[in-house]
């Protein structure tokens, strides 16, 4: 059985950076789902010394591991913030920084195409296959910036579209192509599960209708609210798909599961146009513990 994702709260909004996206639906043209979709059991890195020092020892880390406090629990350290170190978290958040150099500003970054790759050579240090990686976005920095530095983030190709944040990869890469900062939830192995009977498109529009969908926005391309905390749009449906978002089963296993997504373009009052997609549970109800 499968354990129902929050939604109850959202009623057909998303919550941003202290505001609301609500939006009203203009529907498109929707494919039908396919009859069945697989639920993919996720296998996370062990928080443990020795996979800190095993991932660690990739980006010639090396040395004693330490532990800190961190909210209820503890993290693991290894290395030297002069030199580079990386931290292992207890919610699978592992992160690398080591510091940028003094000379940094004024230089420039090689091409996207490079970018691209001396992060994917990064992915390859901390044990994640560039081939099983696909591209989510490249952020370069604005013109005339002190520091240029760019952004890659990575996800899983398998299974896709990945609606959620996670798993993901996102890697710095400086002049040179130097990294020195990243952060990653990332898989282990994604294990192919049970595949379960799908609802029809139709009944997954009604929830969207109803405002029980989830959306998925940029917010930093979003507006601010005029007044109060809620941004109101109209959402023009472009395509719809079966997506993935990480989660948990009944028994609080991690799973990326198949939703029913409906992706397109959102405009605002002040007629900025942003994309989303807005989703809503895929597999069909008699297979939820409720």
């Amino acid at each position: 059985m499968l354990r129902e994702y929050p939604r109850s709260f959202h009623g057909g909004a998303s919550a941003g950076p202290g505001f609301e996206v609500k939006l009203t639906y203009e529907k498109g043209p929707l494919s039908a789902l396919p009859a069945a979709a697989t639920v993919f059991r996720y296998k996370a890195i062990p928080f443990s010394k020795e996979a800190l020092a095993a991932v660690a020892a990739g980006l010639g880390i090396t040395g004693e591991i330490t532990e800190e406090l961190w909210q209820d629990s503890k993290t693991y350290q290894i290395g030297d913030p002069e030199t580079g170190m990386m931290i292992i978290f207890p919610n699978g958040y592992k992160s690398f920084d080591r510091p940028l150099p003094d000379d940094l500003q004024g230089q420039s970054l090689p091409a996207e195409k490079e970018i691209i790759q001396a992060a994917g050579e990064f992915l390859t240090k901390i044990g994640i296959d560039p081939a099983q990686a696909a591209v989510k976005k490249v952020e370069l920095p604005e013109a005339g910036s002190y520091y240029p530095l760019a952004h890659v983030t990575f996800v899983p190709k398998e299974p896709g579209p990945q609606i959620s944040i996670s798993p993901f990869a996102r890697i710095q890469v400086a002049s040179g192509g130097e990294i020195h900062n990243a952060g990653w939830v990332w898989p282990t192995e994604l294990v192919s599960g049970k595949s379960y009977p799908l609802r029809s498109v139709e009944a997954a529009w009604q929830d969207i209708e109803d405002g029980k969908g989830i959306i998925a926005i940029s917010y930093d391309l979003v507006p601010d609210p005029v007044e109060g905390t809620i941004v109101t749009g109209r959402g023009k449906i472009e395509e719809n798909f079966i997506g993935y978002i990480l989660t948990y089963d009944k028994d609080y296993n991690i799973v990326m599961q198949p939703v029913a997504a409906f992706r397109g373009t959102a405009t605002f009052a002040d007629g900025t146009a942003v994309p989303f997609t807005v989703y809503t549970e895929a597999i069909a109800s008699a297979y939820y513990e409720r």
